[in-house]
């Protein structure tokens, strides 16, 4: 979905507040931006946060680390977000590569044709397109994840270095579903080092999980954030705009806004 096209959905959904954070490029979020300027009448009243989501591992577990307010990442930031980006797309040619060599029906070609950006995700959503894996967890969690025949590691940059990066370029660290990541010891070290909220209100977050996430960030004097993080299909669980922030929350992160 392209990122005008996504604002159209929230503006449909009733959505207030917005942020794109994909993962590890700023350019739909600033591309959303970008459609926001050219029509502000249509969306007065509206408020888009800029973001990244940069896909981060620490000791062998994956930490995803979100850059809240984001717009114009300094040279150390913007070169991991590059590397990240340049790691996916050579990981996917390889993951191809041995698809196609075993007789499952994919090529590079066919993102040639369809010009999708090639990650793990399309190639899920191409193999469940043509019958051959029922679903895009099937491809996560029996083809391609940790131990599995199709398995190719990339490096990833740890979040203790990620971090203060991100607050010297302008923007606000936060942790992205750290109980589904199964990373919560790790909010308490970050902090140290300068993240700024835990993200409590997430698609696969129980209440419980909710409530104990957002008592460790209180705790520590952190910002509780929270969102559907909606793949623009049924990728993901959860809808755009299902899984919403506390109204509190919500005031104090944007209060929090350090373009101030």
């Amino acid at each position: 979905m392209e990122p005008g096209q996504l604002l159209d959905t929230a503006l449909e959904g009733g959505i207030r507040v917005l942020s794109v954070t994909d993962h590890d490029t700023l350019d739909g979020s600033l591309q959303a931006m970008g459609s926001i300027d050219a029509d502000p009448d249509r969306f007065e009243g509206f408020i888009l946060v800029p973001g990244v989501e940069v896909s981060c591992r620490h000791e062998g577990r994956v930490v995803h680390i979100l850059g809240y307010y984001l717009e114009r990442p300094v040279h150390r930031i913007r070169s991991i977000l590059e590397a990240n980006v340049r790691g996916r797309e050579t990981r996917a040619f390889e993951i191809v590569r041995l698809l196609e060599r075993d007789g499952w029906p994919i090529s590079l070609a066919d993102f040639d044709q369809a010009g999708h950006v090639v990650n793990r995700l399309n190639l899920a959503r191409l193999l469940v397109e043509r019958g051959a894996i029922d679903s895009v967890s099937t491809f996560f969690d029996d083809l391609t994840g940790k131990g599995c025949p199709y398995e190719v590691k990339r490096h990833e940059p740890d979040p203790f270095d990620v971090v203060p990066l991100i607050r010297e370029s302008g923007g606000l660290a936060v942790i992205a579903h750290a109980g589904a990541n199964d990373v919560i010891d790790l909010i308490e070290p970050l902090h140290r080092v300068g993240l700024s909220g835990v993200e409590a209100y997430h698609p696969k977050h129980p209440a419980d999980m909710a409530l104990l996430l957002e008592d460790r960030a209180s705790s520590l004097g952190m910002l509780v954030t929270g969102g559907s993080d909606w793949h623009g299909d049924a990728s993901h669980p959860g809808g755009l705009g299902q899984v919403a922030l506390p109204e509190a929350h919500l005031e104090r992160f944007l209060a929090a806004d350090p373009r101030r």
